[in-house]
């Protein structure tokens, strides 16, 4: 057994006794550390960090999968830990290989799409209050967009651009929601007579 060898089975051990699970640090850094073997290096540096995490496997199209940055997070990990065995151990920074998630093109509801949404949501949930605040929700969605958290500092408003829907500006209680339900619902009903 190697020197590296020796110093990931502490490593692990250590971090396993302090509660930490290390799932893909266990099975990514037996294949650093033979590499490092298998190239000559007696400790680990920025460059050959670098150049194991690099070697991550291409996906069929081509693109890189994020198992280099993850290859460099446990690499990092296990640098800072022989730092303090090993002077000349050098610790990758941060940064070196950020994760990025791959964007993904969104989808475009057109106007037909929601109403097609609306229309099902009334259909096929049989509690008429569910129902009601799926159709709320979808069209709070079509109106302002998908966003999260800091909606509940607002206000509500609804604007009713025709007769019987409700565009609703920002996002309200469930309370609010089943009132302006209401509310719309019977302006409908009254436009009809």
């Amino acid at each position: 057994m190697s020197a590296l060898e020796q110093a990931l089975t502490d490593y692990l051990h250590l971090r396993h006794s302090l509660g930490h699970e290390l799932a893909e640090a266990g099975w990514l850094l037996p294949g650093f550390v033979a590499w490092l073997d298998a190239h000559g290096s007696p400790t680990v540096t920025i460059e050959a960090a670098l150049a194991w995490a690099q070697q991550a496997p291409k996906s069929p199209a081509g693109r890189v999968t994020t198992v280099g940055p993850r290859r460099m997070t446990a690499a990092r990990g296990f640098a800072r830990y022989l730092s303090g065995i090993d002077a000349g151990t050098e610790v990758p920074p941060l940064g070196l290989m950020p994760r990025r998630a791959p964007w993904r093109r969104p989808f475009i509801y057109s106007a037909a799409d929601i109403d097609v949404l609306l229309e099902l949501a009334r259909r096929t949930i049989v509690s008429p209050l569910r129902a009601a605040t799926y159709q709320t929700l979808i069209g709070l969605l079509a109106a302002s967009g998908p966003f999260s958290g800091g909606q509940d500092q607002y206000k509500w408003g609804v604007f009713t651009d025709h007769p019987g829907r409700a565009m609703i500006n920002y996002s309200p209680s469930p309370r609010e929601v089943l009132h302006m339900w209401r509310a719309c619902a019977g302006q409908a009903s009254d436009q009809q007579r």
